[in-house]
């Protein structure tokens, strides 16, 4: 394909973008305190924004490249305000791989498609193993610069087993009130509320109400509670 250049919009006359996704200055002269002084044109390095766009900076702001590709080469007659990625490979930003879509659009060919053949073989190792430790889709996605969908297909693919979302809840849920269960007994016995403990330790009162049932303990009813509390007036909880 021939590499053909246009005008950046909003930065015409100081930038152009090429049809194979490149960003070029150009030579020009710039203010200086010792008068104008020239600059010579050169191609920019763009770099990842984490999440697997490819992203560059014009004037302290951040532009990405399959819009700037997008907004010089492919007409937009419907106004459709996202462009998409057609083989999902979201650094992929020539011409012919990208279209102006809907936010509908985009979202279904994202739960068709994905982006599962651009994660790499060490990545996906990674994703595996951290999965496999509890990180969520969402925290995976966010580390390696996948979609959520797109780390799901992908441990679906590999025949991973997927945890159901109780399941996650259940998880970070242990994980805040490890090493306080006997805390949380105590707690109980004094006559302090499953809701007060359960917002001392940023957990639902299910979750409290489950680890008093699995040590045993008799649950109160409000009543029994606050006759409790009557008793022990000057027991405090901190939170």
């Amino acid at each position: 394909m021939i590499e053909e250049w246009r005008d950046v919009k909003d930065f015409e006359g100081n930038y152009k973008v090429s049809n194979n996704g490149k960003i070029k200055s150009l030579d020009r002269y710039v203010n200086h305190k010792s008068g104008k002084q020239f600059k010579k044109g050169k191609i920019l390095k763009y770099r990842d924004n984490g999440r697997g766009y490819s992203a560059i900076n014009i004037k302290g702001k951040t532009y990405y490249i399959h819009i700037l590709v997008a907004q010089a080469f492919i007409p937009n007659p419907e106004n459709k305000p996202q462009v998409n990625h057609i083989d999902s490979k979201r650094g992929n930003n020539i011409v012919e791989n990208l279209e102006w879509c809907t936010i509908k659009e985009n979202m279904e060919h994202a739960k068709l498609y994905g982006n599962v053949n651009s994660i790499t073989s060490i990545d996906g190792n990674k994703i595996i193993k951290d999965y496999k430790n509890k990180l969520s889709l969402r925290k995976i996605g966010s580390k390696y610069g996948y979609g959520s969908n797109t780390v799901k297909m992908y441990l679906k693919n590999n025949k991973i087993k997927l945890r159901e979302n109780t399941e996650l809840h259940s998880i970070k849920c242990q994980s805040k009130i490890k090493g306080n269960v006997k805390n949380i007994l105590y707690e109980y016995s004094i006559g302090i509320s499953k809701e007060k403990i359960a917002d001392k330790y940023n957990v639902s009162a299910g979750t409290i109400t489950k680890i008093l049932k699995k040590h045993n303990i008799k649950l109160r009813t409000v009543w029994e509670t606050r006759k409790l509390n009557r008793r022990n007036y000057n027991v405090k909880i901190k939170i």
